[in-house]
């Protein structure tokens, strides 16, 4: 396989029309950087392409069984947006020309050079995301396997080293993403593919749905929360929360999509949303969702 390597901050400047992406190993980049960009709360921007089309074949058979025409859909917790963009191709091969409104917990980070040799990705609140070293891209977390060939240590003294030298040049955070750039920090960047960067149908927005209180968008028609609504992020009464609030977003008669990958394989539940917060189950993959109940009694 050809080498391929460009710096963070490049790759997060690359938009739709960018020669890179047909470079023979850009996705094997593209996925790698990806899969090392651990978020503060814990979370990965692993998304990988087409792993939800099962799921997107069982709504499209709901949409068409009951004569929708979506015009306008939601997609929660996009990661990297990797499977957003299948998303928006699968409606537009289905003749539905939508407007997408893409939402996650964390989109917008900063790039600081730290000197000539060093810069760091960090978070608006100031976690550090990934390190480069001479262009070269590295995790700052540690797995288990770190710790048995001695790559732990390097990777601890360096972001250790990275957040004294954050505080050491007076760094406020949360950084605020109106378009900082100084000689020490670029950015606002978006922690989305290349081929989502502006694009005219689907819009790119950081909220957290748990605690975000205002709702500025226009009912929706289809809403998708893949592989977030579940046991291993929240409680019940956060889960609770959430149903209740894309019920809210949701116009009558529209859908719910709720899904995630398993060892199993993919499992998920449709359903179509009813007055008074109530919802019906249109159509199941699988064992359906874990989430079920909370719908199905809301």
């Amino acid at each position: 396989m050809p080498s391929f390597n460009i710096s963070t901050e490049s790759f997060l400047s690359l938009d739709a029309h960018s020669e890179l992406i047909g470079h023979a190993s850009f996705n094997h980049f593209s996925n790698n950087f990806w899969g090392e960009i651990k978020t503060s709360n814990d979370t990965w921007k692993t998304t990988l392409e087409n792993r939800l089309n099962l799921v997107d074949d069982a709504l499209f058979k709901v949409i068409e069984d009951n004569h929708l025409s979506p015009t306008i859909a939601m997609d929660v917790a996009i990661s990297s947006g990797a499977t957003t963009l299948d998303w928006y191709r699968a409606f537009m091969r289905h003749g539905m020309d939508v407007r997408i409104i893409a939402i996650d917990r964390v989109v917008h980070c900063y790039v600081v050079r730290l000197n000539r040799w060093l810069s760091t990705l960090i978070e608006q609140n100031g976690h550090v995301l990934r390190f480069d070293i001479s262009g070269r891209g590295y995790r700052p977390w540690r797995n288990r396997r770190d710790y048995f060939t001695g790559a732990a240590l390097p990777r601890i003294l360096m972001e250790q080293y990275i957040k004294w030298q954050l505080r050491k040049r007076g760094l406020h955070f949360p950084i605020r993403s109106s378009g900082t750039s100084t000689s020490l920090t670029s950015g606002p960047y978006q922690m989305i593919v290349p081929e989502l960067r502006n694009h005219p149908q689907i819009s790119v927005v950081e909220e957290d749905v748990l605690t975000s209180s205002d709702n500025p968008y226009p009912a929706v028609d289809v809403i998708r929360l893949a592989n977030v609504l579940q046991h291993g992020y929240f409680n019940d009464g956060q889960i609770q929360t959430i149903v209740k609030k894309m019920h809210s977003r949701c116009r009558l008669g529209g859908l719910i999509v709720v899904c995630r990958n398993t060892s199993e394989g993919l499992e998920g539940s449709i359903f179509s949303t009813l007055p008074d917060g109530r919802f019906n189950l249109e159509s199941r993959l699988g064992a359906g969702s874990e989430v079920e109940p909370f719908f199905l009694r809301s």
